[in-house]
């Protein structure tokens, strides 16, 4: 039963056992087992929901026949929770060569 948005529990039904539990975002949840005079209990917090990289859109980048290096001006994507990234190529072009700026 909920009194002062506590959930209590009489004393012959003090078992009682979560199945679901959901949070739309990070949250914390207190647990305390009272005997009469107060008390505490451990602390329960779901992990952070794992948002998505954030990069530019897709681009076109285009060069005359007889450049030498032209840069492609991306800016590099991000993690907004910190992650570390892993950036793919998945099609080189079909004449000349590409190179990363380090000479790799």
């Amino acid at each position: 039963m909920l009194f002062n948005n506590q959930m209590t529990s009489p004393k012959n039904k003090i078992n009682h056992r979560l199945k679901t539990l959901t949070f739309p975002s990070l949250a914390s949840l207190t647990l305390a087992a009272c005997g009469g005079g107060g008390g505490g209990g451990p602390m329960v917090q779901p992990p952070p929901v794992n948002r998505a990289p954030v990069a530019a859109a897709d681009k076109t980048v285009s060069m005359d026949e007889d450049a030498t290096n032209t840069a492609l001006s991306i800016t590099a994507p991000t993690d907004p929770d910190g992650n570390n990234l892993t950036i793919t190529v998945t099609a080189v072009p079909s004449g000349g060569t590409l190179a990363m700026a380090d000479g790799t």
